[in-house]
């Protein structure tokens, strides 16, 4: 045995002994991971989701909870955006509050994406010194600041579905399920108001990141500490003045948000939109289909009445609805499993373990309720991600003892998982430097054309009507008028000379989103077939 590999062995002691540095180690390791795989690729938004995302960022970046609605809001509908009674996000507002900091700090909000995986995978690690032994808590913290880099299990996305590479979330959720699930076993153990503190914080967080999984997640945590609240006065008298100063303002802060965004404290804007455009119900077994709506855009017609409602039919009969989810948990084993599988293998010999059997749990409620909604993306686990780490690193506890006769196997093993994990990693920066760009570069390079040129730009886009509804370039910034670039859709020809009219000091563009490669020409107000 080297002297670098007894050193090793004495260092991880010798960190895990010491929670605040380890966790802190783990946060540096998760921005090292970040900032690395940007610089070889600098994240582009391509998913509708994510220029939601940005449009909340830019919003509460410039100190407004929403936008007024554009007189114009017909040529700016935009998916999983409001546009009536107000100009906002669709979202809950913690993923666009972090990327709005990193907006503000820096004038790149993919910087919010970075802190929120490294505050994510700090509280991984915190969550794990609660649940198990020091040094698997820290190996483990430091496994989840490495892996959140290798996610990349989605066909057609590879290795740009990051939590840090993209902008629609993850990061914040995994924070807050860890907060919370962390906190169960200290207070359990020895209630702290600090203790208390982190599970009201982790709440807040769920409930603004990931409010149905996160729900799923916190049901059986809080059930645990009603069960302790009720057991003593003592405790209750610890944990309870927390959980109502944080959470009384917490909820009044929603409501003022939903009231802002909505125009009534209860009505989400997640649920105003759904209601509004989209005809397929979330859960597929006892709701019905809306009939269907109306939309001034083909494009949105398309992706309504066509992609999501196809998604709600695939699921009506028994052999689809296999299929379908089957596809749908296959990218979850990618996107989590990937290089961790061997300690996983041995699930069940540990099972009967109350910390393995309820992380096990917290994950199987996830997976389960979501086999009766249109489906499942890997962030949506994110409020549980702590609880596959806390199986994996028990995994490898007992993987270390695994032994043939008097051979020792067991360490070979958990060396050949930490060298597949850093294999995969390299993977991930590998095609991330080497992958052809996509549309979305297009329209980053148009953007920076524009942006290049003198003068403000009004570009409007055309699409043909086999326009793949997944590619949208129409997404504004929160102020549209202010910007520099602003993007509509084309309608008809008196609709299109008032908007022409309604910005005389603009150039005006015409970007031919289907041509290829995308044309960009000035525009004319001659006739032409449409996108509505």
């Amino acid at each position: 045995m080297t002297a670098r590999t007894l050193s090793t062995r004495r260092l991880i002691p010798r960190i895990a002994a010491t929670p605040p540095l380890a966790i802190t180690l783990v946060a540096v390791i998760a921005s090292l991971v970040s900032l690395t795989l940007s610089t070889i690729r600098y994240p582009l938004p391509q998913v509708h989701d994510e220029f939601s995302y940005l449009l909340a960022a830019d919003t509460f970046a410039h100190a407004r909870l929403t936008n007024p609605t554009h007189p114009f809001w017909p040529h700016f509908e935009a998916f999983h955006v409001l546009q009536k009674p107000s100009y906002s996000s669709k979202y809950p507002p913690l993923q666009g509050l972090f990327l709005a900091l990193g907006q503000i700090l820096s004038g790149r909000p993919i910087m919010g994406a970075w802190l929120s995986v490294s505050l994510g995978s700090a509280g991984v690690c915190w969550m794990l010194y609660g649940w198990t032994r020091p040094q698997p808590a820290f190996l483990g913290g430091i496994l989840s600041a490495l892996h959140h880099g290798i996610h990349g299990g989605i066909p057609g996305w590879g290795a740009c579905y990051s939590w840090s590479q993209s902008f629609w979330g993850g990061g914040p959720a995994m924070l807050g399920g860890a907060l919370v699930i962390g906190a169960l076993p200290r207070l359990a153990r020895n209630p702290r108001r600090r203790d208390s503190l982190c599970l009201a914080i982790g709440l807040v967080i769920l409930a603004n990141s990931r409010p149905f999984e996160g729900l799923l997640a916190s049901l059986p945590v809080m059930a645990a500490v009603g069960c302790l609240v009720l057991r003593s006065r003592t405790t209750a008298r610890i944990v309870l003045p927390p959980l109502v100063a944080v959470l009384l303002p917490a909820a009044l802060a929603m409501a003022t948000l939903n009231l802002a965004i909505t125009g009534s404290s209860r009505q989400l804007p997640y649920t105003l939109y759904e209601s509004t455009y989209n005809p397929a119900p979330v859960f597929t077994t006892w709701q019905s289909p809306k009939p269907p709506l109306t939309y001034q855009h083909n494009v949105l017609k398309t992706f309504f009445n066509d992609l999501c409602m196809s998604q709600f039919s695939q699921q009506q009969e028994w052999s689809d609805w296999r299929s379908y989810h089957a596809e749908r948990l296959s990218w979850l084993e990618a996107f989590f499993v990937g290089p961790l599988l061997i300690p996983l293998l041995g699930i069940p010999s540990y099972l009967r373990k109350p910390a393995s059997l309820f992380a096990a749990a917290e994950c199987a409620v996830i997976i389960v309720a979501h086999l009766f909604t249109v489906g499942i993306q890997p962030h949506y686990a994110a409020p549980v991600s702590c609880c596959f780490f806390l199986l994996v690193v028990e995994g490898m506890r007992r993987l270390a003892l695994l032994r043939v006769g008097s051979l020792r196997i067991g360490g070979f093993f958990v060396r050949l998982t930490w060298i597949l994990v850093i294999l995969a990693l390299a993977r991930v920066a590998y095609e991330r430097a080497t992958t052809p760009p996509g549309w979305e570069t297009a329209r980053s390079q148009f953007v920076s054309f524009l942006q290049s040129n003198k003068g403000r730009h009004l570009v409007v886009v055309r699409y043909t009507p086999d326009h793949d509804t997944l590619h949208e370039w129409v997404a504004n910034q929160a102020d549209i008028n202010a910007s520099s670039i602003i993007w509509a859709r084309e309608m008809n020809l008196p609709t299109m000379l008032r908007l022409i009219n309604a910005f005389p000091d603009r150039r005006i563009w015409l970007l031919e989103a289907d041509q290829i490669p995308p044309r960009l020409t000035p525009y004319s107000t001659q006739p032409v077939s449409r996108d509505d």
